[in-house]
Formats: structure tokens, sequence, C-alpha cells
């Protein structure tokens, strides 16, 4: 599927990219975390494949911190 809209809503574009990559994987699951401007914690945590039971078992998403947080790059080089 296509999706060329000029007011296409990031947040609907990248539930699709997520939903195409988790097809296209063969997993049943697909989440991509979005960092807010200054990369300190994520603005968004988009997922896909998850019922609202399953959402809700999981409990708090990610933010950020810990692991996820981590493995993000920083955008200062490393000397």
């Amino acid at each position: 599927m296509l999706l060329i809209e000029g007011d296409l809503e990031l947040s609907v574009l990248l539930r699709h990219v997520v939903d195409e990559a988790r097809s296209m994987a063969g997993a049943r699951y697909g989440a991509l975390g979005v960092l807010n401007a200054d990369r300190s914690a994520l603005a968004e945590f988009i997922t896909v494949g998850l019922g609202a039971d399953e959402i809700a078992q999981i409990g708090t998403l990610p933010t950020g911190k810990g692991c996820w947080g981590s493995s993000s790059p920083s955008p200062f080089p490393s000397a």
C-alpha cells in the first residue's frame, strides 16, 4: 500500500511503517519508540498487534530510560 498524502499525520505514517515491518518479518507484534526533540525520553511509543488487554497486562510502556534509552545513539561524537 502506498501512502502519499500531504496531510498524513506522522503518528499514522509511523504506525503504518511498524505494521509493514512487522508483517514483512512475520512477527505478531511490532513497536517503535520515537525520541523527543532533545533525545532525553520517548515522545511516543507506537505498538502494533497488541490488543487493549495485552497493553494493560504490560503495564507502564517504555519512556526512554533504562535499556531503551541507553541504546539510542548519542547526538555527540564519542572521544
